[in-house]
């Protein structure tokens, strides 16, 4: 017993004398502002990789600036209007019209200063062909969009897309990238 006391006194006298451990590894802290923008830019992308998963399309282009860039794996396209004709011709033969496509979305740091915003984020698609089997994985890979805002709405401005595993060889049209250069 008198052993356990005195190690214990040690180490706490110990742990007293070691220096403080910067918190240069922590997240500054947040304005209440700056955190609701990362609200609304979360929302605004949970919301973008719903769309992108139905099986109709949408005006993906709203989410974009009229200036926006977009690079997927090094292919770059300029404008709102070639990125959404990019998602209206683009497809992916393993989505087909019975199973059901998803886009995990996770993993967002998200850094807001002023009216711009950067993002790191991972994305994971799965298919599920029927409601027996279990889903399978078929992509995954990062991202780094930008945003700003812009009369009061957030909008992308560049987003660059690095698929990392499983990337379908038609999605990106190499006609629609060479045009919009």
């Amino acid at each position: 017993m008198k052993f356990e006391l005195r190690t214990i006194a040690l180490a706490g006298a110990a742990a007293l004398l070691l220096p403080a451990q910067p918190a240069a590894a922590r997240t500054p802290p947040v304005s209440q502002e700056a955190l609701l923008d990362r609200i609304r830019i979360e929302d605004m992308m949970v919301e973008y990789y719903s769309v992108l998963t139905e099986h109709q399309r949408h005006d993906i282009g709203d989410y974009f600036t009229d200036d926006a860039v977009l690079i997927a794996n090094g292919h770059e396209v300029k404008g709102r209007a070639a990125i959404q004709k990019l998602y209206d011709t683009g497809t992916d033969p393993r989505v087909l019209k019975d199973n059901t496509y998803n886009m995990i979305y996770s993993n967002p740091r998200i850094a807001v200063t002023g009216d711009t915003a950067t993002m790191d984020a991972i994305w994971t698609g799965y298919l599920s062909d029927n409601m027996y089997t279990a889903p399978r994985l078929v992509e995954q890979g990062t991202e780094k969009p930008r945003f700003v805002r812009r009369d009061g709405v957030g909008k992308i401005t560049r987003r660059e897309l690095v698929n990392q595993a499983g990337m379908p060889t038609s999605v990106i049209v190499p006609s629609i990238l060479s045009s919009s250069r």
